[in-house]
């Protein structure tokens, strides 16, 4: 981040190497800090760091500074990358602890060993992040971000926005998954039986596990709606029948 610390040294350091008693011109120092604030876990979705090898590969780069240079990439894979490429264009790679050469074997030696370090650090911060979360939740502290739509209050409860139009839509996502929900365990229901009559109360019993006596006339509702996403048109069903006294049949062909 622009005020934070580490940025303020990093800009501080160019600042030093762009001094003529250091013999580099501010006009031949190329800053690239796109990647601030991003994980060197990979090389994907850093386009500084790709720039880096690019211009490496160029050979437009006699020297890559930097406050920690293994942190350029906390994968080994990436880091020897820019190692071979660095050594194969005579590209310096220097930090606060000293000037390397990636074609001579110590310095070499030196670096991957510093990229390994940083690798097994980010294994080593996650393993510490996850046990702080572990620790949270068995206090009952642990707060997860909520779903859209959703407010945490400070006391801790999960509760609706409070925009009505959030509201609604909350509402209608549910009453469409509990519907749909349904109309699949009947659709799979009526496929077993298909081309035999299923009476009411079956449906019933089996689809909603209903064994009291209940209004029949409530699979009726059902079957009218469960029409409008099958049938092409509703009020001539060729697919879902109605077998009259009984109950229902699916036939697939839609004879």
């Amino acid at each position: 981040m622009p005020n934070s610390p580490a940025y303020r040294r990093q800009r501080n350091l160019i600042i030093n190497y762009e001094t003529e008693h250091l013999g580099w011109a501010q006009q031949r120092v190329l800053v690239i800090d796109e990647d601030l604030g991003k994980s060197g876990t990979t090389a994907e979705g850093r386009p500084g760091f790709q720039r880096l090898v690019a211009e490496v590969s160029l050979e437009h780069v006699g020297i890559v500074l930097g406050l920690e240079m293994s942190r350029l990439a906390r994968s080994n894979r990436d880091w020897h990358q820019l190692l071979e490429i660095c050594a194969l264009f005579d590209t310096l790679i220097a930090d606060a602890d000293g000037v390397y050469d990636p074609a001579n074997y110590n310095d070499r030696l030196l670096l991957g060993l510093k990229g390994t370090i940083s690798e097994a650090e980010l294994h080593i911060l996650k393993a510490r992040m996850l046990e702080g979360r572990r620790a949270k939740a068995r206090r009952g502290e642990l707060g997860k971000a909520v779903p859209m739509g959703y407010l945490r209050r400070p006391s801790g409860e999960v509760v609706f926005d409070p925009d009505e139009q959030a509201q609604a839509t909350i509402r209608r996502v549910f009453d469409l998954f509990e519907r749909l929900r349904t109309v699949g365990k009947v659709m799979r229901y009526l496929i077993e039986h298909e081309g035999n009559p299923v009476s009411r109360k079956a449906m019933l019993e089996d689809v909603w596990n209903l064994h009291e006596d209940t209004d029949t006339r409530a699979i009726d509702n059902f079957i009218v709606r469960l029409r409008r996403y099958i049938e092409a048109d509703p009020t001539q069903p060729r697919h879902l029948l109605t077998v009259r006294g009984v109950g229902y049949r699916f036939v697939a062909s839609g004879g």
